[in-house]
């Protein structure tokens, strides 16, 4: 195998354990408000998760109920911009 292929593939695969942990930390069932506002923004932008304005909308009003003030006004705007 050419060094330059050695090379590439030992990034790759680099690449690949570092990210693949990554990929799947995101939790689900989050604890504090902070990570619920966070899973909020993941539902928006897919980013993790498949995007889902109602799970979205949902989390926000979680986060806002525990005491996360900028979770406020999003499930507002998420539900003019469903409509």
């Amino acid at each position: 195998m050419p060094r330059s292929r050695l090379l590439l593939s030992s990034l790759f695969a680099t690449l690949l354990l570092t990210l693949v942990p990554c990929a799947n930390a995101l939790d689900l069932n989050p604890a504090n408000p902070a990570e619920m506002e966070a899973l909020a923004d993941a539902y928006v932008s897919g980013a993790g998760v498949a995007k889902d304005a109602a799970k979205a909308i949902e989390w926000y009003k979680r986060a806002f109920a525990g005491g996360r003030g900028s979770a406020a006004n999003a499930p507002g705007v998420l539900s003019q911009q469903k409509d």
